[in-house]
C-alpha cells in the first residue's frame, strides 16, 4: 500500500521496487468513475497509465466503468480485462502508447460489443460558487464548491459518451506527449514574429 495518487503509486513502483525488473504492462483500474468525454484529462486512472508509459516506458491500459455494488458485474469486467491484458492487441502496445478503456456501467450481459470513438469534447459541465462569509476585502476563510456533471443534452453521434450510452465498451488509443509538432514547425518558420530579445 502507498499513500498517494494512482500516478504516485506507479512512479514509486517503477522507479523503486520494480526499477530493475519492470513489468510488461501496467493495468490501471478498474475504477467506477468515468473516463469519458473531458473527464479523461483529470482521471487518476489515466494518470497512472500515462505515468507508466512516460517514466517507466511500460505500455499500459486504463480501465473504468464498473458497478462496484454488483459482484457479477465486477467479476465479468475483471475477467474481460484479464483477457484484454493477455491479447495480441495489448502485446503490440509500445510506450508511449496506452489504451483508455471505458465500460458501460451495468450488467455484463447488456454490453453490446466494442467501439472506437472520439471524445465528446465539452460534454462535462462545471459550476463553481463561493460559500461562507468571505468577501473581496476580507481575509476570512472561504469555501469554493465545484460541481461537475454530464451535460444533459444528447452527446455527439460517434462520440465515446454516445457509444457508452448505447452499451458499448469504448477503446481510445492514447499517447503520452503534448508537443505540437505542426505548431513547432510553423513557429520555426516564423521566428521573426517573436519580439526581439
Amino acid at each position: 500500500a502507498l499513500e498517494g495518487s494512482p500516478a504516485d503509486c506507479v512512479l514509486f513502483a517503477l522507479l523503486g521496487p520494480m526499477g530493475e525488473s519492470p513489468p510488461d504492462l501496467v493495468v490501471s483500474g478498474v475504477n467506477s468513475g468515468p473516463n469519458d468525454a473531458d473527464a479523461w484529462f483529470w482521471s487518476g486512472t489515466l494518470g497512472a497509465a500515462r505515468t507508466a508509459t512516460f517514466f517507466g516506458r511500460v505500455p499500459a491500459i486504463a480501465v473504468s466503468g464498473v458497478a462496484n455494488d454488483d459482484p457479477e458485474s465486477v467479476a465479468g469486467v475483471v475477467e474481460w480485462v484479464v483477457k484484454l491484458a493477455q491479447s495480441e492487441v495489448v502485446r503490440e502496445l509500445r510506450a508511449p502508447a496506452y489504451l483508455s478503456v471505458d465500460l458501460p456501467v451495468g450488467p455484463p450481459e447488456e454490453i453490446r460489443g466494442i467501439a472506437f470513438a472520439d471524445r465528446a469534447r465539452g460534454h462535462w459541465r462545471d459550476s463553481g460558487r463561493l460559500t461562507g462569509s468571505a468577501t473581496q476585502d476580507s481575509l476570512d476563510p472561504s469555501i469554493w464548491s465545484i460541481v461537475l456533471g454530464i451535460d444533459p443534452q444528447s452527446p455527439p453521434e460517434g462520440s465515446d459518451v454516445a457509444a457508452l450510452r448505447n452499451g458499448y465498451i469504448v477503446v481510445t488509443p492514447m499517447r503520452v506527449g503534448d508537443d505540437d509538432l505542426e505548431a513547432r514547425e510553423w513557429l520555426s518558420d516564423n521566428k521573426d514574429l517573436f519580439p526581439a530579445w
